[in-house]
């Protein structure tokens, strides 16, 4: 779609992702090609993320037996703490783990309808050759590669939220910077792959375009954190980073790397 001019107006990361949960929502033959891998993985992920929570307090005393020593009231507080952190850390990693693993248990489903969005859209790019298990091959390697990037930063969000209080607040907003972005370049992989990009050249378009990666990653991280509206929103979310993409390397091909006249910095 153009404006008067005749220049196609550019959209923002949220823009992209509302666009994208509009697509889907506006083509309901779309919907099964995104549920059912989000189901079995959501399922579980909440089975390991209950087991863990309700076991948290045990595992840390387990984990800290030089706590004995302390005062009776300091170790159950401080274990506390560290329950509670487990706790947020888990949540933050299953919302990782279930766009990683819903993405690659449903690849060809995605694939297709990453596809569909850019043929309804004009300009798809051509299918590349490639056979299916090759490009799974990539994309469990890229996902391995992506979460060893994010394990030191997993533990930052974790030794932050053992800082009492504004602990617990600030590895929130950390995580959910972390994650949005994570989330932001598991997404973008369906299209970005049949555009001939790949991890590293969704690196780079991630540090060129921070703003339009961080305002689609986080929330669609936030909104993920909601047990039900992250199966629903999921063939969206996969619909949004498809327009997203098309931005991004739009912005590239026409030699704005700092994200549509913004600093790159």
């Amino acid at each position: 779609m153009t404006d008067a001019s005749g220049v196609r107006p550019r959209l923002t990361g949220v823009q992209c992702f509302v666009r994208g949960v509009g697509f889907v929502a506006q083509r309901p033959r779309l919907w099964p090609l995104g549920l059912l891998p989000a189901v079995v993985t959501f399922l579980v992920l909440v089975t390991l993320v209950v087991l863990l929570a309700v076991n948290a307090t045990d595992l840390v005393a387990w984990a800290t037996p030089f706590a004995e020593r302390w005062a009776p009231r300091v170790r159950d507080v401080g274990r506390l703490v560290a329950a509670l952190a487990l706790v947020v850390l888990t949540g933050w990693l299953a919302v990782l783990l279930f766009v990683s693993l819903t993405l690659l248990f449903g690849q060809p489903f995605y694939e297709k309808l990453s596809r569909i969005v850019d043929e309804e859209l004009g300009d798809a790019p051509p299918e590349p050759d490639e056979t299916w298990h090759r490009g799974l091959r990539r994309a469990v390697g890229e996902t391995v590669a992506m979460l060893v990037r994010t394990a030191p930063l997993a533990l930052v969000v974790f030794l932050v939220g053992l800082i009492p209080v504004v602990g617990q607040v600030a590895s929130f907003v950390l995580g959910a910077l972390v994650g949005g972005r994570f989330l932001t370049l598991e997404l973008l992989a369906p299209a970005m792959e049949r555009r001939g990009r790949y991890l590293r050249d969704r690196l780079v378009l991630a540090r060129a375009h921070r703003a339009h990666t961080f305002s689609f990653g986080v929330p669609v991280y936030l909104l993920f954190l909601v047990p039900v509206l992250s199966i629903l929103l999921m063939p969206g979310a996969v619909a949004g980073a498809t327009m997203l993409a098309r931005e991004l390397v739009d912005a590239s091909a026409s030699g704005d790397p700092a994200g549509y006249g913004g600093s790159a910095a």
